[in-house]
């Protein structure tokens, strides 16, 4: 029998696999550079070894899948320790699967914006590494769409053409958290790049140094009297005070840069905007501040009492008030209304513009989830026994962690976004138009009962309750893994928002703390003592 040049038989045997493409495997054609090894060192045996051996590659691929299992546990069966050995080294390789390749890409997307921690990121970029299939896929790929983590960006060292194909698109349910229409100065905002590794290097750090409570303290110190609201945006701490004055620092220095002079009354809401800062004041109104100039843009009135709290969201403003009621401001088109529904003061309101849905908390025990299309109040959440005082969603990345972890299973069927007809849980607005992003399945709220609860939004039910705090919880701010809470005890409190676990307890005030700001590496806390007490977790 004539014998097959050596590549001739190779070719064969790889066309005997490719013709089989039932499995991951097969289907990428992902064996091609194990064979072509194989080929070279069948170069090295005899014209008849070659024959043999090739002539049972071929049997054992055009056998079907029962055959193959009892020819694989005879081969097994008559291997000595060595050779299982080394059958077990190779297979730790080969049966690596590199998902990204099969799925979507923008399945792909969803899942590593699912997990972005650098153990997670480390394993995938080590199997993808081994089991891609050529150059022409570069690794950069699966990677470029993660580069932006809790707002740090980074660069890669890739052309603009293939930097700009890789872009992923926006995520159907990212919430938007700026007015991205405004451009700012590069004199006073801009942001330097850096390699992703350097990024993923120190957030390893910076979720080591909040697991084991390692942190810088930097007080601020300028109120005369209470500090009722704190935000964070970049290097720069704002402060509201019942001083009636708004400041704006430098958390890097930690020095004051510029005070805001023109309300009334204290200041009870703040929120950063591009270059502008919103301030929400128990004289009745809203002002729109420069925070370069320090100069008020626009003051806006419409609220019968005190202005208790603000979010905004493109170009939607929403504020809430004593006077039971809440607003929403559109800046494009300079509409407002009003939504009633409150018995009592409201305390804090959360916009969520993807869904275009908003979650108040009120004075009258409860909170309320409101569908800004129809202007109506889609569910009424009854639990707390005392008045409530913040409310905010949870992210939807933190959904896919919470899901499995809470007890009731069939609740969760019940409410999983997945399920066909769920968008009756959220009124006519969702079952009229089925295409429209639904609200964030949960939110967090505390109140002056001391406990901190769950909502899930699509059922309206308690999914948890956390005590901790000896008195009444005035402030919450929440991010992606964790929450952190301040009370009449004189502490925050800082919260797995997954498992409910209160992780750490943060002292230094003499007084209640009345206000809380988060980042992914940054805490601070403003009290009554008129002090701001900024942690930094940064490395």
């Amino acid at each position: 029998m004539s014998s097959l040049p050596p590549t001739s038989r190779q070719n064969s045997a790889i066309r005997s696999i490719s013709d089989r493409p039932s499995c991951y495997r097969h289907k990428l054609r992902l064996p091609y550079q194990k064979l072509a090894d194989e080929a070279s060192e069948l170069e090295t045996l005899s014209s008849k070894s070659q024959e043999k051996i090739t002539s049972i590659w071929a049997s054992f691929s055009n056998s079907p899948d029962k055959e193959r299992r009892i020819l694989i546990d005879g081969l097994l069966a008559r291997c000595c320790s060595s050779q299982l050995s080394y059958i077990s080294t190779s297979i730790k390789v080969l049966i690596r699967i590199n998902f990204f390749a099969v799925l979507p890409t923008e399945l792909s997307y969803r899942i590593l914006r699912m997990r972005v921690e650098p153990s997670f990121i480390a394993t995938a970029r080590a199997v993808s590494a081994v089991s891609e299939p050529g150059p022409s896929k570069s690794s950069l790929e699966y990677w470029n769409p993660i580069r932006k983590v809790d707002g740090l960006e980074t660069n890669t060292d890739v052309s603009p053409s293939h930097s700009s194909s890789t872009s992923p698109p926006p995520a159907k349910r990212q919430r938007v958290l700026h007015h991205h229409d405004v451009k700012l100065e590069p004199s006073c905002y801009s942001r330097q790049t850096r390699s992703w590794k350097e990024v993923y290097r120190e957030r390893f750090m910076v979720e080591l140094n909040w697991k084991h409570g390692r942190y810088r303290t930097t007080i601020l110190e300028g109120h005369n009297d209470s500090v009722m609201c704190l935000q964070i945006h970049d290097n720069y701490l704002a402060t509201g005070s019942y001083d009636t004055t708004v400041k704006l620092w430098d958390l890097d220095s930690g020095e004051l840069i510029r005070t805001f002079e023109g309300h009334t009354a204290g200041i009870r809401a703040l929120q950063f905007d591009g270059h502008k800062i919103i301030s929400g004041s128990l004289d009745h109104t809203i002002k729109i501040w420069n925070w370069q100039t320090g100069k008020c843009m626009l003051t806006i009135s419409g609220h019968n009492d005190g202005i208790t709290g603000l979010d905004v969201a493109g170009n939607i403003l929403t504020s809430s008030s004593v006077d039971e009621t809440i607003k929403a401001w559109n800046f494009v088109n300079k509409e407002a209304f009003t939504l009633r529904g409150h018995t009592e003061g409201v305390n804090s309101v959360k916009f969520d513009a993807v869904s275009r849905t908003l979650i108040s908390a009120s004075d009258d025990l409860t909170l309320r989830l409101w569908d800004l299309d129809t202007r109506q109040c889609i569910r009424i959440f009854e639990g707390h026994c005392e008045q409530v005082q913040q409310v905010a969603f949870l992210s939807p990345q933190t959904e896919h962690s919470l899901e499995p972890s809470l007890a009731d299973s069939n609740l969760m069927a019940t409410c999983d976004k997945a399920v066909e007809g769920i968008q009756v849980n959220y009124g006519s607005g969702f079952l009229t138009y089925p295409e429209r992003p639904l609200p964030p399945l949960y939110a967090i709220s505390a109140s002056l009962d001391d406990t901190l609860r769950l909502w899930n939004t699509a059922s309206g039910a308690c999914e948890r309750v956390n005590f901790c705090h000896t008195k009444g919880i005035w402030a919450l701010a929440v991010d992606g893994l964790r929450a952190v809470s301040g009370a009449g005890d004189s502490v925050a409190k800082v919260w797995d928002v997954v498992t409910g676990d209160c992780v750490r307890t943060v002292t230094g005030h003499t007084a209640p703390v009345t206000c809380v700001a988060l980042t992914d590496s940054v805490m601070a806390t403003g009290s009554d003592d008129c002090r701001v007490i900024v942690s930094n977790f940064k490395p």
